[in-house]
């Protein structure tokens, strides 16, 4: 049972953590939020992760394209030597209206390919 408690205290932590990291942008430009990966033990590609907008933002779009960027596993995962290497990813853009400065807010959710896990993210945005 207390492993259960610690296994839910973790994810709720790195959600909270995730939907604290504030961006910062000036009007009219495009900041990347987010990229997600998926990799198999040798660092071989499994699919992209699928991403859900669940809200839109108000100041601004969300532009969701397929790239090519560097993942960020933990030291102590066995993937982190894939850390490395430039792989597909799915990336997550925020493109301010021109003129517009003020808060805004992403929301959305990703799904893995290689789990089905899904993971839900709040992104908050300044817009300078």
């Amino acid at each position: 049972m207390r492993l259960i408690g610690f296994i839910a205290f973790f994810i709720a932590l790195s959600t909270v953590t995730a939907a604290h990291a504030q961006r910062a942008v000036a009007s009219g430009g495009m900041i990347r939020i987010a990229s997600f990966g998926s990799v198999d033990q040798a660092c071989h590609p499994i699919g992209l992760p699928t991403v859900n907008l669940l809200a839109q933002p108000y100041g601004g779009v969300v532009v969701v394209k397929t790239m090519r960027g560097y993942l960020n596993f933990p030291a102590w995962n066995t993937r982190a030597r894939c850390n490395t290497l430039k792989l597909p990813q799915t990336g997550i853009f925020y493109q301010t209206t021109p003129g517009f400065h003020g808060y805004d807010q992403v929301t959305f959710e990703v799904i893995f390919p290689d789990t089905g896990r899904v993971r839900r993210f709040s992104v908050p945005i300044s817009v300078r």
